[in-house]
């Protein structure tokens, strides 16, 4: 499955998925959650696997619940699950950069910055 992000419109953000074996179009749906637009927005983000990647969180991608459904306009919660504080960070410690991918290695890295000395 290839996950594709077309756009923002009228504070909703517009996703398809294509099945890549059959090259055709298998869902097109929008997202109103205001939350998620904003990751997607900031460009600060990796999409591994059905996975969204963004600092110290991750946006499983519901391919099951999306395919099942196929609404024009999902509900987040259907369409996504969204998981906090991944990393144990420390005090003082943020992810600045979401994860490094290695595709040589197969392993993802994640950059800390640690504000106290």
């Amino acid at each position: 499955m290839l996950f594709i992000i077309s756009g923002a419109e009228n504070s909703q953000m517009r996703f398809k998925i294509v099945d890549t074996t059959k090259n055709e179009m298998v869902a097109n749906f929008r997202v109103k959650d205001q939350n998620i637009i904003g990751k997607i927005l900031s460009h600060n983000y990796t999409v591994i696997g059905g996975f969204i990647y963004f600092n110290n969180q991750v946006i499983k991608i519901r391919y099951d619940q999306i395919l099942e459904k196929r609404s024009e306009i999902l509900d987040s919660n259907l369409a996504f699950d969204q998981y906090d504080q991944i990393l144990d960070l420390k005090n003082g410690q943020e992810v600045t950069v979401s994860p490094l991918v290695s595709r040589l290695l197969h392993r993802q890295a994640y950059m800390t910055r640690n504000f106290e000395f």
